[in-house]
């Protein structure tokens, strides 16, 4: 399966342009498989224009989309000092109980504990770093350099860490621009947290 990890909706990310047919419509074009739809909660900058209901926009993507063959996946970034974080297989009720006052060591162990997936977004961006503890991070970003995704590749092979994909689309013309390749069932966001825990998936350009 060709699936976009990491895209932003208008519905809840406040520096996303894309609306959920344009979404559903962008994804198909591209021939893509399946998208996550990961928008922003609450990081001290207000990118998020729902905090109560971050999940609205993944809702209403997979809405326009049934019928279409297209499967949708929710996911959500979190932003903290030490970067983006993309999580994969949070409920919305456990993250709502989140509240706003947590920080990246608690994410991880909350996603740890529910069976989610962490995914460390552009890890060399702005001068950042690769952290320990997640999952994976992307070596394609589409929103990143060329040298920042080859630094990111370079990184993963040389530290065993599993590099994946995501286009980081916040305009319709960007989504699919990178995709990984899910080499199992990933239907469901059970089936996609099981395809990145067992390295069965490998990151792509378009």
């Amino acid at each position: 399966m060709r699936v976009d990890l990491h895209t932003h909706t208008a519905v809840v990310s406040i520096c996303s342009r894309i609306l959920p047919a344009e979404m559903v419509a962008a994804a198909l074009q591209r021939g893509l498989d399946g998208i996550c739809i990961t928008d922003h909660v609450f990081d001290g900058q207000t990118l998020c224009r729902n905090p109560a209901s971050p999940y609205a926009g993944y809702r209403a993507v997979r809405q326009i989309a049934e019928g279409s063959g297209l499967v949708v996946l929710p996911g959500i970034e979190f932003s903290f000092d030490e970067g983006d974080f993309l999580v994969y297989g949070l409920e919305e009720a456990v993250l709502q109980a989140l509240g706003q006052d947590y920080c990246l060591d608690t994410c991880l162990a909350l996603a740890q504990g529910v069976g989610s997936v962490v995914v460390q977004a552009h890890p060399f961006r702005r001068g950042g770093r690769p952290v320990q503890g997640v999952d994976a991070i992307e070596t394609c970003n589409g929103g990143c350099s060329d040298a920042h995704n080859q630094q990111a590749e370079m990184w993963s092979q040389q530290n065993g860490v599993l590099g994946v994909a995501g286009s980081d689309a916040h305009q319709k013309w960007e989504v699919g621009r990178c995709y990984t390749i899910l080499e199992a069932d990933c239907s469901t966001v059970t089936g996609l947290c099981e395809a990145i825990r067992r390295r069965r998936v490998r990151g792509l350009s378009h």
